[in-house]
C-alpha cells in the first residue's frame, strides 16, 4: 500500500504549527514576569482611584449634614438641631425619632449618615442599633449633650469657652459640626476609622459652622481628640 503523501504533509504541517504556536518555559515565565510588573502598577493606583471617588462621596455626605443642620437651625431660631440620644455620652449615638425626623424634613438618604469605604461601620448594621437610638458613621458636634460637658479634650482649648456650639452664633473652642468618625476603643482602631491604612487613620474630614468641609492629614489631627470613658475620637 503507497502512504498518502496528502496526509503525510498535513501531519508535518500541523507539528510545524505546534511547535511554532506553543510557549517556550523562558517565554511563558517572561510574560509571568511583566503580567506580574503591570499588576504591581495598577493595583495602587486603582486603589487610589477608588478612595479618591469614596472621599469625594464623603465631602458630599458631609456638605449634606452641614447643609441640613444649618437649615434646621435656621428653622429653630438659630439653636442647633438636638440629635443625640441623651442615655449615651457619645457623639455618634443619635436618638432614632430625633434623627429620623431630621432625615425626613431634609431629604436625607441613609446612606448620608455613613462613609461608603467603612464597610462594617453602614446603615444596614448601625441604623436601627438599638429600641430608641441610633449609631452614625459620622460625629455631630452640635447641640451638645451630657457627652462634652464629660468629655476630656486633649490637645488644648479655652476653658472658659463651651466646647461647641448650641447655637450658630455661640462663641465656642471649636467650630466643627460634622465630623469623620476617627475612633478608637481599648487601643484598637477596629473599624471605627472612616479613614485609614494599615490600621492607622491617614486623616479626617471636618464640617465646619461656616458650612465648609475640609480634609486634616492626621499628622494635624493626631493631637486632638475626645476621650470618654474607654473611647478616644479625633476632631
Amino acid at each position: 500500500m503507497e502512504p498518502n503523501v496528502s496526509k503525510i504533509k498535513q501531519d508535518v504541517g500541523r507539528k510545524r504549527f505546534a511547535r511554532a504556536s506553543a510557549f517556550t518555559l523562558t517565554e511563558l515565565l517572561f510574560s509571568m514576569a511583566i503580567i506580574a510588573v503591570l499588576m504591581s502598577i495598577l493595583i495602587p493606583v486603582v486603589s487610589s482611584v477608588r478612595e479618591k471617588s469614596q472621599r469625594v462621596a464623603c465631602v458630599s455626605n458631609l456638605r449634606a449634614l452641614l447643609t441640613a443642620t444649618l437649615q434646621g437651625a435656621s428653622l429653630l431660631g438659630g439653636k442647633l438641631p438636638d440629635l443625640h440620644q441623651p442615655t449615651y455620652n457619645n457623639p455618634y449615638w443619635f436618638d432614632a425619632d430625633n434623627l429620623e425626623s431630621f432625615r425626613v424634613t431634609h431629604g436625607l438618604a441613609e446612606d448620608t449618615f455613613y462613609y461608603p469605604s467603612n464597610e462594617d461601620w453602614n446603615a444596614a448594621k448601625f441604623w436601627d442599633y438599638s429600641p430608641g437610638s441610633r449609631v452614625a458613621g459620622y460625629l455631630y458636634m452640635g447641640n451638645d449633650n451630657n457627652w462634652a460637658a464629660s468629655a476630656i479634650v486633649s490637645g488644648g482649648t479655652d476653658e472658659d469657652l463651651p466646647l461647641f456650639a448650641k447655637r450658630v452664633v455661640d462663641e465656642t473652642a471649636y467650630q466643627h459640626l460634622w465630623v469623620d468618625l476617627t475612633r478608637q476603643m481599648g487601643d484598637e482602631w477596629g473599624t471605627g476609622v472612616n479613614h485609614q491604612k494599615s490600621g492607622e487613620p491617614t486623616g479626617a474630614h471636618a464640617g465646619y459652622r461656616d458650612g465648609h468641609v475640609e480634609w486634616m492629614p492626621w499628622e494635624e489631627l493626631s493631637e486632638r481628640h475626645l476621650q470618654i470613658g474607654g473611647v478616644k475620637m479625633w476632631f
